[in-house]
């Protein structure tokens, strides 16, 4: 398994991940605060390609079907929790996805998470960054 830092970018292949099958995103917080995280589709300009490609709570799917959050937690718990869970396809993403961004938000300030934890899944887990 690879550990990454905040921020750091690193080619896929890198990471021994194999493009044609999917890969899982998971977001695991050991913090008492409210979060939300999203996942945005955007284009080679950097520009989200619209509203559509734009995956949290309340709209879970993308309309190519191939960026899917499969799970949310709402609510903070206590002990370490998995807060969001994204399966992506990489190899059947529509033509003009160049990229795609995870953010996170929160009404409280970010420096009050105790522990987030980003893991790459692809049968076993591939990376690993910590915030």
């Amino acid at each position: 398994m690879n550990h990454l830092t905040v921020g750091q970018r690193a080619p896929l292949s890198n990471l021994a991940i194999d493009d044609t099958a999917p890969i899982t995103l998971k977001f695991t917080r050991q913090s008492p605060i409210e979060m939300d995280i999203s996942c945005f589709a955007l284009d080679a300009a950097g520009k989200l390609i619209n509203d559509d490609y734009m995956m949290f709570y309340n709209q879970p799917t993308s309309p190519c079907g191939q960026i899917k959050l499969t799970h949310y937690e709402s609510q903070p718990s206590s002990s370490s929790s998995i807060q969001a869970e994204f399966e992506v396809n990489l190899s059947k993403l529509a033509d003009n996805i160049d990229s795609l961004f995870f953010v996170l938000s929160a009404d409280t300030p970010l420096n009050q998470i105790q522990s987030l934890e980003i893991g790459i899944w692809q049968q076993s887990q591939k990376a690993q960054a910590e915030y």
